[in-house]
């Protein structure tokens, strides 16, 4: 028969059992959000373009520039130009939105080309732009730069993030027909170049003089450095010297650092720094003269090598190698005997930002940079240079930031502290990696910081840890200026065609689904879940992209918002139990269950009991009775008893307590089994307790048994 007992601890275990049960589900669960639809055909692209560069080459025709007695009397500035243009051509740059060039002559009237693209496919119709063009009167470099006005306005929107500079090449002053003082003449230049939302007031300036009197130009420095900064106004007096200034403005442009030609007369070693993307050496020979370059293992560099590429311009070889080795390399004059010129150009790896380049007011400005080959391998640290990296950030209002930049996968890094976008304008981040005391690159990137409307993730929060699931909720919310909007009144599409979501998992490039959100009316939020079953392990990027129109248009707003969330998925405490050892689990289980049947089993097999039990302590008190009757086991019980100290039975301290538990079953007809230690005992079936028999002989009709403890 099933005692009252027995039932008891079939209750109690069945609630454990039913916790634990509710426990899984609440970790494996979470709220039911509307199911978002899916979208076949299409995928959310956030395309990452090289940053690019538009360049104007401002070249002086006037009159001084002409003749035996003029400064450039055998037109090496247009040979030099091309030299430029050579130079801009072998420089890396996206091939959607390349490098552009423009070049204007000018002088009474300019005369300028529009902004071609730097690539092999237009090199002959660059070439054809530098022409020569007979003396001009005047040197009119306002004409000149309303003109590049003209074609900015003109020129064709290329998306990706670009650098606008303006090279002029002069030998003089402003001067025209007007014969304005050099006051007023720079007060106009300045007038356009500093005009309000012009076109001009984002462009770095270069200014090359030729000064061979110390007259014309020499006058003009002044004005040069207030509008283009003393670092970028450069003298020269021997127009040989324009080839290294244009080389040295190119990398101002690229931010490539500073370097010195070298003069190569004998055999000549030179160190090549580790981290480099390439080396260019632009060699200057003269008739007669040959020079070799061998690489540390003491190969020839030529054009046999895979990595090697070599052009060939007037009177000049450039040189490129990819990938150089670090180390000692070596000029060898191979022919002849005389100096020739080279200009030795490391191309270091740089850090590149990955941020958009507008970004809304009031979300945070998480600084993302990549530092990768340009095939995305990533670049190996050498112990002897070990990498540094860092930014800096300077806001609208000229408030700077130093950022530390933290690895978080291979190759990107992220800024800490995260930005708070409180301004609207131009926030100026600056990446800087460092390789030990041979590397120190810098390239600095703006960010356009406007007001239009933007998304934010709400749930998977960004950087954080999800656990498994059948589904991925998300909650979705468009604001402007951190403030959430009313998306019926700001949009005039319908809400539940605005927004896309797509999941990316990283560690395993794989794509999902494109779905589109549904909106929650009452939450005035996207309230959807995509129906993908978060069950693995890993890395996950939800892009979620806005494309609405809005009822007043913002001039401002791109084409569309497009914010990512990153986040990992990993199981719960107890979801690891059940996926890291399903097996071992279900065997413990087992066990545990097999054991529990063998109890029973055991308790059931038991004789049923007559009588009475009747419990008496060290004084001979009756503690407890038990009524036997029909039982097959009585559960344990504790119990608490005192011994007295016979010699000192008024003491305050002579009482001794001690405790009791036990477990009977019945053995036969006339047995039963008194089990010391209770539950111990019923749990290992009284095989490693102490135990006693009881016999009832003779005890049938007083049907009462004793049982001392001591």
């Amino acid at each position: 028969m099933i005692t009252k007992g027995f039932l008891n601890i079939l209750v109690n275990i069945t609630l454990i059992i039913s916790f634990i049960i509710v426990l899984l589900t609440l970790s494996c669960g979470g709220p039911t959000f509307e199911e978002a639809e899916a979208v076949k055909g299409i995928k959310i692209e956030r395309e990452q373009y090289k940053p690019g560069a538009d360049i104007y080459l401002m070249i002086d025709e006037s009159r001084s520039m002409f003749g035996s007695q003029g400064n450039d009397a055998l037109g090496l500035r247009h040979k030099a130009a091309r030299y430029f243009f050579q130079n801009l051509l072998i420089k890396d740059s996206d091939a959607k939105y390349p490098n552009r060039i423009s070049v204007i002559h000018f002088g009474d009237k300019p005369i300028a080309s529009p902004l071609i693209d730097l690539t092999v496919k237009y090199a002959e119709k660059i070439k054809n732009q530098i022409i020569s063009v007979p003396p001009q009167e005047a040197t009119n470099f306002i004409a000149a730069l309303e003109k590049i006005e003209e074609t900015e306005d003109s020129a064709p929107i290329y998306y990706n993030r670009r650098s606008k500079s303006i090279i002029i090449f002069t030998d003089g002053r402003p001067w025209d027909k007007k014969q304005l003082s050099i006051n007023d003449y720079f007060s106009q230049i300045k007038a356009i170049v500093q005009k309000k939302d012009g076109r001009l007031g984002r462009f770095n300036f270069f200014i090359i003089g030729i000064d061979t009197t110390g007259q014309d130009y020499q006058k003009t420095v002044g004005q040069w450095n207030e509008i283009a900064g003393a670092s970028n106004v450069f003298r020269i007096t021997n127009m040989e010297d324009l080839y290294a200034q244009f080389n040295n403005v190119i990398r101002k442009i690229f931010e490539f650092g500073s370097t010195k030609e070298d003069l190569v007369a004998t055999d000549q070693e030179f160190e090549v720094e580790p981290y480099l993307d390439k080396i260019e050496f632009h060699v200057f020979t003269q008739l007669g003269l040959s020079l070799a370059i061998f690489n540390p293992g003491g190969l020839l560099v030529d054009k046999d090598m895979k990595n090697v590429s070599i052009s060939e311009g007037e009177q000049y070889t450039i040189i490129t190698v990819k990938d150089p080795e670090p180390g000692q390399w070596r000029y060898k004059i191979t022919e002849g005997e005389g100096i020739i010129k080279v200009f030795r150009n490391p191309i270091p790896f740089k850090l590149q930002l990955m941020n958009p380049k507008i970004m809304p007011l009031g979300r945070e400005i998480e600084v993302m940079a990549l530092f990768a080959r340009d095939d995305g391998k990533e670049i190996i640290e050498l112990p002897q240079y070990p990498l540094n990296f860092a930014a800096q950030v300077t806001k609208p209002d000229g408030e700077e930031m130093n950022l530390d930049l933290r690895k978080i996968r291979q190759s990107l890094y992220i800024g800490e502290p995260i930005i708070k976008s409180e301004q609207e304008g131009i926030y100026k981040i600056k990446l800087i990696v460092k390789g030990g005391i041979k590397l120190d690159a810098i390239s600095t990137f703006d960010i356009e910081v406007v007001s239009y409307p933007y998304l934010e993730i709400n749930l998977p929060a960004h950087r954080s840890t999800q656990h498994y699931d059948k589904r991925l909720n998300l909650q979705v919310e468009i604001k402007e200026a951190s403030k959430t909007v009313d998306v019926r009144k700001l949009f005039s599409d319908h809400p539940d065609q605005m927004i896309l979501a797509q999941l990316h998992r990283v560690d395993k490039e794989e794509e999902y689904p494109v779905y589109w959100l549904k909106f929650n009316e009452a939450e005035n939020k996207y309230l959807s879940s995509l129906p993908i079953k978060m069950h693995e392990r890993g890395l996950y990027i939800l892009d979620v992209q806005l494309k609405g129109n809005l009822r007043v248009n913002n001039e401002k707003m791109p084409e569309s918002d497009l914010v990512s969330s990153e986040f990992s998925v990993k199981p719960s405490f107890f979801q690891s139990i059940l996926e890291g050892g399903q097996i071992i689990l279900l065997i413990i289980l087992i066990i545990i269950a097999s054991w529990l049947l063998l109890i029973i089993i055991w308790l059931l097999k038991g004789y049923s009991m007559r009588g009475t039990l009747s419990i008496q302590g060290p004084l001979s008190d009756i503690i407890e009775s038990y009524n036997l009757s029909r039982k097959r086991f009585l559960f344990p019980k504790n119990y608490d008893y005192e011994v007295v100290d016979s010699e000192n039975i008024a003491g305050a301290n002579s009482k001794v307590s001690k405790s009791f538990t036990f477990f009977i079953r019945g053995k036969n007809a006339d047995r039963i089994i008194v089990y010391k230690g209770g539950w111990g005992a019923l749990i290992f079936l009284g095989l490693f307790a102490s135990k006693y028999t009881l016999s009832r002989q003779d005890m049938i009709e007083i049907q009462d048994i004793r049982f001392e403890f001591f």
